[in-house]
């Protein structure tokens, strides 16, 4: 890492890390049986505003248990809004950097962490209205006709119980409900069930000197 580099890392180090809490699923236990994504199916799962939540906070680091099958060159990750109790791919509020999944092991079970794009971030607010839902939502854009499949395959673990998934410092708690959609996130349709195996950091509203600094260092990242 070059000398701009450490320095930028060590300035948002300083002023990410103490802004950071998280509404989590990851400690809670995992269902051995599968929960499929791909260009024909994405997968969704909520977060939810309290009665306190904080208007003015983002969707920040993203942590996730996935397990790839098959790579696919096209895959998203999203934090949307909601519509009819099911995510909406057109209320966007996050869009993140998925680079982090050319380096998962294959047929492994892995906790893989992604960050809002720094092409593309901040979008919008996290709800704050109580019992407002947004959505994380995992999938594939296009068929990758490199490779053996071209839809993609990965895995995310789900839970199978609930617990304590509360970020008590701005009031958001994983969501009750669960989505899947068809090809290309097309058609969602959500059920009361338990959560996908995640970690998403809630993050108040953020200064231009900690973006610059992040989205720098994303950048020189991708350039090594």
């Amino acid at each position: 890492m070059t000398g701009v580099a450490r320095i930028l890392t060590i300035i948002a180090v300083a002023l990410w890390l103490p802004l950071q809490a998280a509404v989590s699923s990851l400690d809670l236990p995992t269902s051995t049986s599968n929960a499929t994504a791909s260009y024909n199916q994405w997968l969704g799962t909520s977060i939810q505003a309290g009665a306190a939540a904080d208007p003015e906070v983002f969707a920040g680091g993203l942590t996730m248990r996935i397990q790839k099958l098959v790579p696919n060159a096209n895959t998203t990750i999203m934090i949307v809004g909601e519509t009819g109790l099911a995510p909406d791919l057109s209320k966007v509020l996050a869009v993140y950097d998925t680079s982090p999944f050319d380096s998962l092991p294959t047929g492994v079970d892995s906790l893989v962490t992604v960050l809002p794009d720094p092409e593309i971030l901040p979008l919008g607010h996290l709800p704050s209205v109580e019992g407002e839902r947004a959505w994380i939502v995992f999938g594939v854009t296009a068929p990758d006709f490199d490779q053996a499949l071209a839809t993609g395959l990965y895995y995310w673990r789900f839970a199978t119980a609930t617990g304590p998934t509360i970020d008590d410092e701005h009031d958001y708690s994983v969501g009750d409900r669960v989505a899947e959609s068809g090809t290309a996130g097309t058609g969602w349709s959500s059920s009361v069930d338990t959560p996908y195996s995640f970690s998403l950091e809630i993050v108040p509203e953020p200064g231009v000197a900690m973006l610059t600094a992040i989205a720098a260092i994303s950048l020189l990242r991708r350039k090594r």
